[in-house]
């Protein structure tokens, strides 16, 4: 009766482990959709050139996942009011630099396509009137801080991050004409798809300069869907597929060692060949943790066997009451164990 009971509570597990993992996987799944950006509450300098700037992104190409770098092409566009064209500051709106990268020159570095241009028209934020426009096409070559925490449900972001090169803060502001700022249909990240699109205006402070406005561009990528049946699926498939070893009679233990030690280079080939696409990192990511909790299982599924067999080797009544009364509680508590480590990935 006892036996039957701890049968139950070890299908329950099996359950539990099962539906806990699905939803903690599509729940990651979902926030990466999301991709939220933090963005400062600037606040604006009330005698400075306000340059409304948008970005239109024509391609993204070559994101490179080992040290975040990326190649951008783009329209940028600079709008500023007319009745500022005598600004100390006026003349130097084109002096601009991008600050998490340069120019990519092989591509063609910055085509003008127009400058000091006048345009009639109302931008969705400032005043309405006539403008001054400069616009340019630009071709660089950026780079951004890659986070693999979650991978492979990370979210990198693709920026673009610009600075006027003499002006500070108190002369010249980049600020985001809203809603402007675009990918074209065509861009395409291999492997990812593009999320959340939002551009913001932050202060950056230098030491020997002061304050300087920087008008930010970000977009979110994620990895495709297809990245987790190649990755986290296998991983969990070993690790279950060891549970099988309790299935095989106990006195056999070459049997057993034979299926453990495969599932183990399988477990150690996988991990390998995926930790090869990463860089090197100094925390522990959602992968890494799933292939050590299968170490761990593992390693207590063969140590169980060994006793287990000792036991029935030494005493077969005794090695047999251990087998079918304590098998059972040792698998529920590997599946608990994995559950809650799965829990952990949503803190």
């Amino acid at each position: 009766m006892k036996r039957r009971i701890s049968s139950y509570i070890v299908l329950a597990a099996f359950v539990v482990f099962i539906i806990c993992t699905c939803s903690v996987f599509f729940s990651l799944h979902s926030s990466m959709e999301e991709g939220n950006i933090e963005k400062e509450d600037y606040q604006t300098d009330p005698d400075s050139l306000k340059v409304y700037t948008s970005i239109m992104v024509k391609n993204i190409r070559r994101y490179n996942l080992e040290d975040g770098t990326y190649k951008v092409s783009f329209y940028l566009t600079f709008m500023w009011d007319k009745d500022q064209r005598d600004h100390p500051a006026a003349g130097d709106v084109n002096m601009w630099e991008i600050m998490n990268g340069e120019i990519d020159l092989d591509s063609g570095g910055i085509v003008p396509i127009m400058e000091n241009a006048s345009v009639d028209g109302e931008l969705n934020e400032g005043p309405d009137g006539s403008y001054l426009a400069n616009h340019y096409l630009v071709h660089a070559l950026l780079n951004n801080r890659v986070n693999l925490r979650k991978y492979p449900f990370d979210m990198q972001t693709v920026s673009i991050r610009i600075e006027n090169t003499y002006w500070g803060k108190d002369h010249v502001e980049y600020l985001p004409d809203e809603g402007m700022s675009e990918v074209f249909d065509d861009a395409y990240v291999h492997g990812y798809f593009i999320g959340n699109i939002e551009d913001h205006t932050s202060t950056t402070e230098y030491t020997a300069w002061g304050e300087y406005s920087r008008y930010n561009l970000d977009i979110v990528i994620v990895h495709e869907s297809s990245l987790f049946y190649k990755t986290l699926l296998p991983a969990i498939m070993l690790f279950l597929v060891s549970f099988l070893v309790h299935f095989i009679n106990p006195q056999d233990l070459e049997s057993r060692l034979t299926l453990i030690f495969t599932i183990i280079l399988g477990s150690i080939s996988h991990h390998l060949s995926v930790s090869g696409l990463l860089p090197p990192t100094g925390y522990m990511h959602i992968f890494d943790a799933v292939v050590v909790n299968s170490y761990v299982t593992i390693s207590i599924v063969l140590l169980w066997s060994i006793v287990v067999n000792y036991n029935m080797r030494k005493d077969m009544k005794k090695g047999k009451y251990i087998n079918d009364n304590y098998t059972n509680w040792v698998i529920v508590a590997l599946l608990v164990n994995a559950t809650v480590v799965h829990l952990s990935f949503l803190f």
